[in-house]
């Protein structure tokens, strides 16, 4: 029998500081009978872990004219090498609003920016797509779809003598769902993995 267990992580998308105290890399540990599939998931940018993007200030006039730069990013799992033939998906949610036609993550600053959010895309797959939240966008992941690492090192402390590596690029950028105004931009985004 196989369990279902899902792991949730937080990213935050803003045009401020970052939060000091949220943990870049998280730790999770899956019941698959009859083993135990340990792995890490975390998110980068620039090749340094984190879990808030923060988005260069831009004019409403680059964001209204479409003529401002996405910032891509990489959420990376490794797992033990029990993890190798079961799949598991991953999956996009919100506790925010969503506008259904652009799939823009609302602001969520109250007095912020009106009508501006952030959009996500897949830049993993040719061409890109928008990551959908209403219907989570799923990425299924194999083994076949896993980079092979050996030693302890490499394995960031997972034990055994090999893991197995997933890593999905990504990008983000402000899109505007209505007549824009100026301000502060916040959204968050959570990840979910499903392992079968």
């Amino acid at each position: 029998m196989n369990y279902f267990p899902f792991f949730l992580f937080l990213m935050v998308f803003s045009v401020y500081s970052a939060d000091s105290l949220q943990t870049p890399e998280i730790p999770i540990e899956v019941e698959i009978s009859p083993y135990s599939v340990e792995c890490n998931i975390w998110m980068e940018v620039n090749g340094v872990k984190t879990t808030v993007i923060i988005l260069d200030t831009v004019s409403l006039q680059d964001i209204q004219q479409a003529t401002t730069t996405a910032k891509p990013f990489t959420v990376r799992i490794v797992c033990t090498e029990l993890s190798e033939g079961y799949p598991f998906h991953l999956r996009w949610s919100t506790t925010g609003e969503v506008d259904s036609t652009t799939q823009a993550l609302k602001n969520t600053t109250f007095s912020g920016a009106n009508n501006v959010g952030f959009v996500v895309s897949d830049q993993s797959i040719s061409p890109a797509s928008v990551v959908n939240f209403e219907s989570g966008s799923s990425k299924d992941y194999s083994i076949d779809s896993a980079d092979l690492i050996a030693g302890n090192r490499d394995c960031y402390d997972l034990g055994g003598t090999y893991c197995n590596n997933w890593a999905t690029e990504y990008s983000v950028g402000y899109i505007t769902y209505g007549t824009a105004g100026a301000g502060i931009v916040t959204a968050d985004a959570t990840v979910i993995t499903n392992f079968d």
